[in-house]
């Protein structure tokens, strides 16, 4: 019985270093850049006849928004786009159909 004892607190022994568990390094936080991103499409709106979809679209990090205007039939159609780099549209409505 003593000869058991010894024997499974040995393999015990040798096994221990390999389910200890071993202190990594803490992973790199995210840079303060990944949290400064503003949201890349937003106010996001139909139009009041259903034909139009509009919204605010951002298409880089240092870019200003820009209203994109999509015929609900043809989605990856070429928008007509609103905006430029001297201006930043922060909203919009529709004032009718068109």
């Amino acid at each position: 019985m003593k000869k058991l004892l010894a024997i499974t607190c040995a393999i015990f022994a040798l096994s221990a270093p390999l389910t200890t568990p071993v202190h990594a390094q803490a992973p790199e936080p995210f840079p303060m850049e990944y949290w400064a991103v503003r949201s890349q499409i937003s106010n996001v709106q139909l139009s009041p006849d259903g034909k139009k979809l509009a919204f605010e679209k951002i298409s880089s990090r240092e870019g200003n928004p820009v209203i994109e205007i999509r015929d609900i039939d043809d989605l990856a159609g070429k928008p007509y786009t609103l905006g430029g780099k001297s201006m930043e549209i922060t909203d919009f409505d529709w004032i009718g159909d068109q």
